[in-house]
């Protein structure tokens, strides 16, 4: 029996939180990531980008969450150390569609303000 959407996805963050490699066997080798400051195509280049990204990650709040049969939509509040020290607070939705059990695109928004301004963008 195949994984739902939500299934993926639990095992996806689980396994970046627990700092496994299991994450990145979850992303399709032509996954697109879209956000508000970057757009990152293909698997190795969003691993990179993940790797990269989650050295600055210092909490994580999921908020609320919906599933349909290939999608999954978050609401979660990272908490991200800036260059200067800084914490700052990025509310963010994501959105997740999934295909043959992997994730296929990832869109996030979110306000960029405080975000470019804390890194220099």
């Amino acid at each position: 029996m195949s994984k739902t959407a939500l299934e993926i996805l639990e095992a996806f963050q689980q396994s970046m939180g627990a700092q496994t490699s299991d994450w990145m066997d979850l992303m399709d080798e032509n996954i697109v990531f879209q956000g508000p400051v970057d757009i990152v195509k293909g698997k190795e280049a969003n691993i990179n980008l993940h790797l990269e990204f989650g050295k600055l990650v210092r909490g994580h709040e999921l908020l609320s969450i919906v599933s349909g049969e290939n999608m999954v939509v978050t609401q979660v509040v990272l908490k991200i150390e800036a260059p200067s020290g800084k914490i700052i607070d990025l509310d963010i939705a994501e959105f997740y569609t999934m295909e043959k059990g992997k994730i296929k695109t990832m869109k996030v928004y979110y306000d960029p303000a405080e975000y470019k301004k804390e890194f220099n963008l």
